[in-house]
């Protein structure tokens, strides 16, 4: 979450010249609501099996760019579908550069409804230490922490020309 997944990948598709999916708004768009609204009125568990769908469905398709919620690797056996249909990169940012990012989404981030700006940095370190261990299963991992926009997408560039070789 604020880790760069939408910006890089809308990017990084642009650049490789590969149709970008983000599971977010394929979600949006098939429920016809929000994520937080879908996140609320299902619970958690329930929008977890509905991102593993979604991921099913583009994961084993054709090629494309996959930009997924912060969640999503932390369940099911969604980490080693991404890691077997193609390659995976952790964007990884600290918890207070995140906290830096997200300030001004606490409102429409499910996670975060209520959190005070003070408490952040500790609730999304908190965060972290539970799906870290997901996170670091990526194949590929590009420290965003003070980059701009073309610093990381040119990192991912050159992961993925590695990975064609």
């Amino acid at each position: 979450m604020g880790s760069g997944k939408t910006t890089i990948g809308r990017l990084l598709s642009t650049a490789i010249s590969l149709p970008f999916i983000d599971l977010d708004e394929v979600i949006e768009h098939e429920q016809g609501k929000s994520v937080s609204i879908l996140f609320n009125e299902l619970g958690e568990a329930r929008f977890r099996e509905l991102e593993h769908e979604v991921l099913l469905n583009y994961a084993k398709g054709k090629p494309c760019l996959i930009s997924t919620g912060g969640g999503v690797p932390c369940q099911f056996d969604n980490m080693e579908v991404m890691r077997q249909n193609g390659a995976t990169i952790y964007l990884k940012a600290s918890s207070h550069e995140l906290a830096l990012r997200l300030k001004d989404a606490v409102e429409t981030r499910p996670l975060l409804k209520g959190v005070e700006y003070d408490c952040l940095p500790a609730y999304i370190e908190s965060m972290l230490f539970t799906r870290e261990p997901y996170y670091v299963k990526a194949e590929y991992v590009v420290e965003t922490d003070g980059l701009t926009d073309e610093a990381v997408l040119k990192q991912c560039i050159d992961i993925l020309s590695i990975t064609k070789k």
